[in-house]
């Protein structure tokens, strides 16, 4: 006897190519000052999980949440830098989100 077993729906919604495109590229970012330390990298992880949820859901409050995270993974990574001394790498992955933040300081 053959049963067919029906594909259940996503848990989310599938995103777009542009959309998967642009969480890799902030998932890249993410984890350049995710290995500074574990404290860098739950933030990271937060921000890169903020990012996603932002995609699937589109709303002002979930992009709102994706933009505090971005927001305190800055604050943090300024706030080490004259200790750590950021790497070339991670200066730029700082200013990625940076630009995140300045260009959504409205939400």
């Amino acid at each position: 006897m053959y049963f067919t077993i029906p594909v259940a729906p996503p848990s989310t919604p599938p995103l777009s190519v542009d959309a998967l495109d642009s969480l890799g590229r902030l998932r890249r970012q993410a984890s350049v000052l995710g290995g500074l330390s574990a404290s860098f990298a739950t933030e990271a992880k937060a921000a890169t999980s903020a990012y996603a949820d932002a995609l699937c859901e589109d709303t002002l409050e979930a992009w709102s949440r994706f933009v505090g995270a971005a927001a305190s993974l800055v604050a943090h990574a300024e706030s080490v830098d004259e200790i750590v001394h950021l790497t070339e790498a991670e200066r730029k992955a700082l200013a990625f989100f940076n630009q995140i933040v300045v260009e959504n300081g409205d939400l």
